[in-house]
């Protein structure tokens, strides 16, 4: 990853204002409460921040199946107090200097904005023990990568068992939403 893109991930944790920040005026709903029109603005506006920044090999609407099944297409509340897309926690790979939110027991990574998230969650892929994932991504064989996402133990399995072991299955119904709303 280059020099400069670290050090624009550095200075924007050290800007980040204290206490929690919204997102992009996405409403937060009760689990599984989201309208056609929540996915396709969510949809939209990863897509959007996937074009400004080096993907790393991994199609965007990878990172949008992703990140819906995570935020609950951008209205949960981590993701409210977090910008984190992604549900990255503090301790992935190595220590996260930046500010946490804490939330069902676990510290999630608190970023400046859902870009900042965006950057950091691409290069984990490419650092982390889910690399062995990012071939399947850059064949676009969605399947593989959600499947080695879940082998590897990506963050719902992590903290949430029951999502664990379907979570592969979930990121492609995400992915099939996105696809129908874009």
């Amino acid at each position: 990853m280059p020099l400069l893109v670290l050090a624009a991930i550095i200075a924007a944790i050290i800007a980040m204002p204290e206490g929690a920040s919204s997102n992009a005026g996405y409403p937060v709903a009760q689990k599984d409460d989201w309208t056609r029109d929540d996915m396709r603005a969510f949809t939209e506006h990863v897509l959007a921040l996937a074009r400004q920044v080096d993907m790393g090999g991994i199609p965007p609407d990878m990172a949008v199946a992703v990140a819906a099944l995570e935020t609950g297409w951008g209205t949960g509340r981590v993701y409210h107090n977090s910008h984190n897309l992604f549900s990255v926690l503090r301790g992935s790979v190595k220590a996260w200097p930046g500010p946490v939110f804490t939330a069902k027991g676990q510290d999630h990574r608190v970023y400046t904005d859902d870009r900042a998230a965006l950057v950091d969650w691409v290069r984990l892929m490419h650092i982390s023990k889910y690399a062995p994932a990012l071939a399947k991504a850059q064949l676009k064989d969605y399947r593989g990568f959600f499947q080695e996402l879940q082998r590897l133990g990506y963050a719902g399995a992590q903290s949430d068992p029951g999502q664990g072991q379907n979570y592969a299955a979930k990121l492609e119904a995400r992915l099939q939403q996105a696809l129908a709303v874009a």
